[in-house]
């Protein structure tokens, strides 16, 4: 984990590569090392929430089709 969080604020730091390319790899990269038991899903999209809130994209809201149907 150390090491992927380190190359992740390298390359967002130094490489000059855009934000909005390095995060869906930082997130490939996090499921692929799957650091927890259980929960590396819900992590990956919670972690990819955060991401864009710091890059101050907008992050729409979840709203359930279903309750809209009902």
């Amino acid at each position: 984990m150390f090491q992927l969080i380190g190359a992740f604020n390298d390359a967002r730091n130094d490489m000059g590569i855009p934000n909005i390319l390095l995060l869906p790899c930082f997130i490939m990269d996090f499921l692929k090392i799957h650091p927890f038991l259980d929960g590396n899903g819900r992590m990956s999209r919670l972690l990819m929430i955060l991401l864009m809130y710091q890059e101050g994209l907008d992050v729409c809201a979840y709203v359930s089709i279903e309750a809209i149907i009902n």
